[in-house]
């Protein structure tokens, strides 16, 4: 069993019972403070909605296709989108998902079926820096999820 995710047992377990019961929930929120581990917990959410060897076993095998295609972020099913990242040490600009990003790609990707996994997944970080343009756009999907799709928001 390849979990990445280090000292969360209760979340590991509730994450793998869903999967193994056909229940993984549409939406996940999770929060804490920068460095936790929020981002390598969804990519480990991720690998368990659609490694090859699940619901067999009771986490992400990390050897088959599934698993290692999001490892090395070339899963055509699997979306990261950062609505902001923190400035640099020397302070350079920061990077942000626009509107017409969130709004073009987001919305075109997340109606599409899976192409190679069982699941589509999207990961959306910083959502405590979204605008309310950019939440309204999430909420509408939220709301009215389509199948095969899971939306992962992480927040501080």
């Amino acid at each position: 069993v390849a979990w990445k995710t280090i000292g969360q047992p209760n979340s590991i377990d509730r994450i793998s019972r869903a999967v193994a019961l056909d229940r993984l929930s549409h939406a996940y929120l999770i929060c804490g403070m920068d460095g936790i581990g929020k981002v390598t917990f969804a990519q480990d959410i991720a690998k368990v909605a659609n490694c090859l060897e699940m619901p067999k076993s009771s986490g992400p095998c990390g050897s088959c296709n599934q698993c290692i295609r999001i490892d090395s972020h070339n899963h055509t099913d699997v979306f990261i989108y950062d609505v902001k990242k923190d400035l640099d040490e020397v302070g350079r600009t920061t990077t942000m998902v626009t509107i017409d990003q969130l709004r073009e790609d987001f919305l075109r990707q997340v109606h599409r079926k899976p192409y190679e996994g069982r699941t589509r997944i999207f990961i959306i970080s910083s959502i405590e820096s979204m605008r309310s343009e950019q939440s309204n756009i999430l909420l509408k999907t939220l709301e009215e999820p389509p199948d095969d799709v899971v939306i992962i928001l992480l927040a501080r």
